[in-house]
């Protein structure tokens, strides 16, 4: 699927091969931020403020790989979206001040 740069066009990533691939779980993990900033008035829909920013090219290789994106603007409209959305995890967690255990591992 290619990625163009048209005002108001949706974020695509690049089709792999193989279904429930990682790139999957990052566009669902996209989505589920992008829809969380449109409830919150957040979206507007359009892609017409420009911006110039310096970026370190291997962070920009990995955040595009991770997220399955090749157009920059894509990519940095992902992270944006993902960065800014709101996570009930955490604040619930800045909420309680709670601590992990010494002992706590992640169940992966």
């Amino acid at each position: 699927m290619p990625t163009t740069n048209r005002p108001g066009q949706t974020i695509r990533r690049q089709v792999s091969a193989g279904a429930g691939t990682r790139g999957e779980r990052i566009d669902r993990h996209v989505a589920a931020a992008l829809a969380e900033l449109r409830l919150a008035g957040a979206v507007t829909g359009t892609r017409s403020q420009r911006i110039s920013v310096r970026v370190d090219p291997g962070v920009m290789r990995a955040a595009a790989a991770r997220l399955g994106l090749s157009n920059p603007s894509d990519v940095v409209n992902a992270a944006l979206a993902v960065a800014a959305a709101p996570d009930r995890f955490k604040a619930w967690w800045a909420q309680t001040h709670a601590t992990l255990p010494d002992d706590f591992e992640l169940a992966v």
